[in-house]
């Protein structure tokens, strides 16, 4: 449930972190297939309904805001985001795009 944008974590909540979207050497480092990032997009949105909430716990992308406009206009569901040390996206620019930060 969420209210005002506080996030109550229920058994509904999805919670992910570490996709490292936009990330050349990640398949490289993390052993993922080739296609690493159109597997996740698709997991993702077979398994969310847009009406459910994600709790990204970090790390969701690296790069800019062309990417991170992309990328949360492909996913499904409500994304609330916890900064990772590769996020670099405002919480403004964040709520702009109906993502909480």
């Amino acid at each position: 449930m969420v209210t005002d944008n506080n996030l109550e974590i229920t058994l509904d909540t999805w919670i992910i972190s570490d996709t490292h979207f936009f990330h050349e050497n990640i398949g490289r480092y993390c052993s993922r297939p080739e296609n690493w990032q159109e597997l996740i997009i698709k997991n993702w949105n077979d398994l969310i309904s847009p009406d459910e909430i994600v709790l990204h716990l970090g790390d969701f992308a690296l790069g800019n805001k062309t990417n991170f406009d992309l990328l949360t206009g492909m996913l499904r569901g409500r994304l609330f985001l916890i900064q990772g040390n590769h996020d670099r996206i405002s919480k403004s620019y964040c709520e702009t795009r109906g993502v909480t930060l």
